[in-house]
């Protein structure tokens, strides 16, 4: 059986549930939960603080006209936010990125245009079944 605990933000005295155990801190009251839950996420905000940073510089960087995507036949470059990007890591790295990202667009596009188109073969097969075995689920006639 559990022992009475202080609460560690009001002080009462409480009834710790049996389920948690010697690990309640807190007792159950709304503004001691809520108290216990904003100090553990400053503890976790302090403990990890580049956690979220990655995605507010995306958010910074998104284009809000880009955010539906691209489209067919579309720039993904377009979708950056240049002022954004540059303030973000220096115009010389940017750049660098910039041509880097424009390269590798460039080589898509000419290996997807190289691609032969195979399915005008492939039209007159569909819907067409061969005999199957007994394994295939047809099979002899009784």
């Amino acid at each position: 059986m559990n022992k009475k605990k202080p609460c560690k933000i009001c002080g009462r005295w409480f009834w710790p549930n049996r389920r948690v155990g010697g690990r309640q801190r807190t007792c159950s009251l709304p503004e001691c939960q809520a108290e216990r839950h904003r100090r553990n996420c400053r503890e976790w905000h302090r403990r990890n603080p580049n956690y979220d940073r990655e995605g507010r510089l995306r958010g910074r960087l998104i284009r809000e006209s880009c955010e539906g995507g691209i489209g067919v036949g579309g720039d993904p470059l377009r979708g950056i936010d240049e002022d954004a990007a540059r303030d973000a890591v220096g115009l010389e790295v940017y750049v660098f990125i910039e041509e880097i990202a424009r390269l590798l667009l460039g080589a898509v596009r000419d290996l997807v245009g190289r691609q032969p188109i195979e399915t005008k073969g492939e039209i007159g097969r569909v819907g067409v079944m061969g005999p199957r075995d007994e394994i295939g689920g047809r099979g002899p006639s009784p």
